[in-house]
């Protein structure tokens, strides 16, 4: 997992075309040979994955990391929260620590452009 650099530099929330904190991430994921990286806000709370939102399943409750820890407020992760809602799931949105992302009975990411990633 890798801190992200402040909001008003690399943050998702800002529209620019610079991705190299991305990129790094990614390179670093491929090097330790992970599926993906994960970010961390300034707090140390999961934020998302370099191109992905982030979400964890523990004891039946859906959880995805807040629109205030700096994350892209994608199009595919409010359909998945819509969608848990409707189906009586409980959702949260809220600060997740790196303990409870992998401690999770499920984890995935989710991108507009891309499959559903489990893992």
């Amino acid at each position: 997992m890798a801190n992200k650099l402040w909001k008003s530099v690399y943050s998702h929330e800002i529209k620019s075309l610079n991705y190299l904190n991305s990129i790094q991430a990614k390179w670093e994921a491929i090097q330790y040979r992970a599926d993906d990286a994960i970010f961390l806000d300034t707090r140390g709370f999961v934020s998302e994955s370099p191109i992905c939102n982030v979400f964890l399943v523990s004891s039946g409750v859906l959880a995805t990391p807040q629109v205030s820890n700096g994350i892209l407020h994608g199009i595919t992760r409010k359909n998945v929260i819509e969608i848990a809602r409707e189906l009586g799931m409980a959702v949260q949105e809220r600060d997740i620590t790196p303990y409870e992302l992998i401690h999770a009975d499920e984890v995935f990411l989710t991108r507009h452009t891309q499959k559903l990633y489990l893992w």
